[in-house]
C-alpha cells in the first residue's frame, strides 16, 4: 500500500524473508509506534 509518505509491506513470513525488505531499506529511519496508537489500531479492528 503507498499513502504517499508511507508505504506498507504486508506479506506472508516465507514470502517477507524471500524478498528480505527490511534489507532493502536498511538505511531508512525506523519510526517507534506508540503503544496509544496499537491500542487505538486494535480498538477500530474490532468495530
Amino acid at each position: 500500500m503507498d499513502y504517499g509518505d508511507v508505504i506498507i509491506h504486508i506479506f506472508y513470513k516465507p514470502v517477507r524473508e524471500f524478498y528480505n525488505i527490511e534489507g532493502l531499506w536498511s538505511d531508512a529511519p525506523i519510526m517507534a509506534i506508540e503503544e496509544s496508537v496499537r491500542k487505538l489500531t486494535v480498538l477500530n479492528d474490532d468495530m
